[in-house]
């Protein structure tokens, strides 16, 4: 009897991961990881596949108890993680990215299947995590602070220089959303741990399967890092799922030093409000505005704006969302972005040739659905797309929209583009700043005066020439103005977001 048992306890537990049968056991309950313990609990939320509706999985929800003991054990792994020798950060980081690199087909698999996102963007993503870790290694090398000089001043003259050190701000708070559910959170962690803080990473519920895996590969990290006689404090990182309003608890409880948003604009102010006495980064969202001139590659521009446009279903705080094109060209270019839209393949995430997916669940496509029609009903004429199926839209161009219509004003995060002509340099670049949004633009034009004049004038945080506002480079500065945030991200510049500055003087005797 006994050895029955032991038996069928074998049988039941679950298998490791090998590229040789298959992916990694996903638990069929979620876990939250806390103080290096995966712990699950009785009350739970249910993830459902944004394609098709059916359940993916559960995850456990934290609730006050298991905050409190995330929130004491960051504390308590800050006081030591803080001194840790940078070597000791720099081999973190890199075996925690061997460790996410030999779970590659888990994280890719659970990103389309959670996510909703097409198989080639998944992996796509995945490549673009690696260099969000590789670039957190070398930039965890330099962080050393600098030198000014004093001593040209009379009054300063005994002090000579003063030393200018960097130092980490204490627990991050990190919280997360879908859409990009790997790189986005690498972006918060990474970076952070680079400059010594720990940290707590709240993921979006719908993709509670990728927060585990970062956390199974942490773990397993800690794990190899003991071997070399690198011990990390338990609690350095936490991850867990909890109710909006624990959440907002979380933000305002003073041993947080830093709360990291990526997400909707509404959230991220009132986040920014509940936690104004500490270091609040906000990465919100946007309607990103191209502008295509007589002298573009036409061709070019229509195909790339497409890609912006209906890639990931739209679910980007960058997708190219509203187009203004010179209106000697506009006819044309109209043409040729219709044409665009039609090649772009929608449908089955699972799918090698799926571009546009499904949006992440049917209360947002019903969202789409009812300003599309809206829209129409206030005069805008539909170019293509518009079809829907289950979550699923057809890419969509739409003209004549009202610059009051959410698909102008808003971020729609969908499907869609809206296309309109201008008739002057002047025009185009309002157009663009006619919006509370200020996160990225493109500019299409062979016109060095045209394009100077954009770099100067669009109320934007980044301005990208002869290509789409959707590009994003994971070293470089990344942030918007007005409503679309406050801070950087991009490894280096995170890092300074996560670190405080230290002036030190030491008075020196004159020299006889």
């Amino acid at each position: 009897m006994a050895a029955a048992k032991k038996r069928n306890r074998r049988k039941s537990a679950p298998q490791k991961f090998s590229p040789e049968v298959g992916p990694l056991f996903m638990p069929r309950l979620i876990p939250l990881f806390i103080d290096n313990t995966f712990i699950e609990t009785r009350q739970t939320h249910e993830v459902l596949s944004p394609f098709d509706g059916r359940p993916i999985n559960r995850a456990a929800l934290a609730a006050e108890r298991q905050i409190e003991v995330a929130l004491e054990a960051s504390v308590k792994a800050q006081k030591v993680f803080r001194f840790a020798p940078r070597r000791f950060l720099v081999e973190l980081l890199i075996h925690w990215q061997a460790e996410i690199v030999q779970m590659k087909d888990q994280f890719i698999s659970t990103i389309v299947s959670e996510a909703g996102k097409p198989l080639t963007l998944a992996l796509a993503e995945f490549e673009r995590a690696q260099v969000t870790l590789t670039a957190s290694v070398e930039e965890a090398k330099r962080l050393a602070g600098e030198l000014i000089a004093l001593d040209f001043e009379k009054s300063a003259e005994n002090f000579g220089v003063a030393e200018v050190l960097f130092e980490p701000r204490g627990v991050v708070l990190a919280i997360t959303p879908f859409n990009f559910p790997l790189n986005l959170a690498l972006h918060k962690v990474a970076p952070a741990f680079a400059a010594g803080c720990s940290v707590i990473l709240k993921p979006s519920p719908q993709t509670a399967g990728v927060g585990f895996l970062l956390a199974k590969a942490y773990e397993q990290a800690v794990i190899q890092l003991r071997k070399l006689a690198i011990e990390i404090p338990p609690g350095v990182f936490q991850v867990l799922q909890t109710s909006n309003a624990l959440v907002e608890t979380m933000a305002q409880d003073s041993r947080i030093a830093v709360v990291s948003f990526t997400g909707s604009e509404a959230v991220g102010w009132g986040l920014q409000k509940l936690a104004s006495e500490k270091k609040v980064c906000l990465e919100l969202g946007g309607n990103a505005a191209v502008i295509v001139d007589a002298t573009a590659d036409l061709s070019r521009a229509a195909s790339r704006c497409a890609f912006g446009a209906f890639a990931y279903a739209g679910q980007s705080c960058i997708s190219v969302q509203r187009v203004y094109v010179e209106k000697s060209v506009f006819s044309k270019f109209e043409k040729l972005l219709v044409a665009s839209a039609k090649s772009i393949l929608s449908g089955d995430p699972n799918e090698a040739k799926t571009v546009c997916g499904p949006m992440v669940n049917a209360s947002a496509a019903d969202r789409f659905e009812r300003e599309v029609k809206k829209a129409k009903a206030s005069g805008a004429k539909v170019l293509v797309g518009g079809k829907r199926v289950r979550n699923v839209f057809s890419p969509t161009v739409l003209t004549r929209v009202s610059k009051n219509s959410p698909l102008v004003c808003d971020e729609a995060f969908a499907p869609v583009v809206v296309l309109e002509p201008y008739s002057s340099d002047v025009e185009a670049i309002a157009l663009v700043n006619d919006s509370r949004f200020g996160l990225q633009a493109g500019v299409f034009s062979n016109r060095d005066d045209f394009i100077q004049r954009a770099i100067d004038s669009l109320e934007v945080g980044g301005v990208i020439v002869n290509d789409i506002p959707t590009f994003r480079s994971d070293v470089m500065p990344y942030g918007g103005i007005k409503r679309s945030g406050t801070g950087h991200e991009g490894v280096r510049y995170a890092m300074a977001e996560y670190s405080q500055r230290k002036t030190v003087l030491r008075w020196r005797l004159k020299r006889n």
